[in-house]
Parts: C-alpha cells; structure tokens; sequence
C-alpha cells in the first residue's frame, strides 16, 4: 500500500511538472507571437506613413508638372512668359515621379506566416490588396 502512494505521488509528480513545461512553452510561443506582430505592424504602420509622404511629394511634382506644361502651352501660343523660368519649368516638365512602395513589412509578414496577425475582414482586404498592387508594381 505504501508503494502505491509513492508511486502515484511520484506519477503525479511528473504529470503536473510535464503539463506546466507545456503551459510554460505554450505562454512562450504567444508572448514570442505577440512580440512578432507587434513589430511587423509597427513596420507596416512606418511604411504606410512614407508611402503617404512619397504621395504627397508625388501629388505637388505633378502639380508642378501641370503649371510647367501651362507656361509651354503659353510659349507655343505665343503669349509672353517670363524667360529666366524657362530652365525651372523645363525641369519640371520632364522630372520623373516614381511611387515606391515599402513592402518590407508585408515581406516579413508573408515569410512569418499570415496567421500571426489576429485580422479582421478589412484587415485581410487591405493586405490582399496591397499584395496584388506589389505583383503588379513588380511586373
């Protein structure tokens, strides 16, 4: 009977530490799964902001564009236009503008895995989408 009581303290012993290993290590994951998520959005959050940056430099060049083709305009029609500007508008007539989009933290969220992320419907739209427009921007 002794030999029961020691056996069963000593198996439950072992059952209670081989549960608690696995609750540790289960806590381990999500607080690690947490941190992951947290890091990626604060990336996607930054890369959002430059993409709106980059926007908003883009929207005053093409601006700048437009006048430029404006003061051409008036020099093809003949009208009087201001000479020393003529380099200036040039420039902005035949600048370039290129968005490019940050997509590390998109990357980095492909590669960890979708799952990471606790998302809602318009959270998942707004990555599909933006995945789609990065195929696109690639090709």
């Amino acid at each position: 009977m002794e030999d029961w009581k020691k056996y069963s303290f000593e198996f439950l012993s072992i059952f209670i530490a081989v549960v608690a290993a696995f609750a540790l290590n289960n806590w381990n994951d999500n607080r690690r799964d947490k941190n992951s998520e947290s890091k990626i959005l604060i990336e996607i959050s930054n890369g959002l902001e430059k993409d709106l940056e980059d926007i908003r430099l883009n929207i005053s060049g093409h601006k700048a564009g437009i006048s430029a083709c404006n003061y051409f305009r008036k020099i093809v029609a003949g009208n009087t236009t201001e000479p020393d500007s003529l380099m200036y508008n040039y420039f902005n007539l035949t600048r370039d503008f290129v968005s490019i989009q940050n997509v590390a933290g998109y990357e980095t969220l492909k590669s960890k895995g979708l799952e990471l992320i606790k998302m809602t419907r318009c959270d998942l739209k707004l990555f599909l989408f933006m995945n789609m427009t990065l195929i696109l921007y690639e090709n």
